[in-house]
């Protein structure tokens, strides 16, 4: 039995339909997932580099929004880590 989840961010999907998803799907998510946050802060550095030159609170609020991708995004890598896990003590 699988122990609830209750995420801290907001995400496209609920716990109960990743559960759903089959175990080699969840595996080939979490390398993408990765690969997403690496570019995130990739970019969340190089407008960093920049703030103190940066007039526009556009774009503090967008490097605001960029971590706050990041988080999500490490927040899902966690949950298909954990049904990856559990998916093998079941089997």
């Amino acid at each position: 039995m699988l122990l609830p989840f209750t995420p801290q961010y907001t995400h496209p999907f609920t716990f109960e339909e990743l559960c759903e998803l089959e175990v080699p799907i969840i595996a080939a998510e979490i390398p993408r997932l990765e690969d997403s946050v690496a570019r995130l802060k990739d970019s969340n550095q190089q407008i960093q580099s920049h703030v103190e030159s940066l007039t526009e609170p556009d774009d503090a609020e967008e490097a605001q929004e960029m971590k706050e991708v990041i988080q999500e995004n490490k927040e899902t890598m966690q949950v298909l880590r954990y049904l990856t896990f559990a998916s093998q003590l079941v089997d």
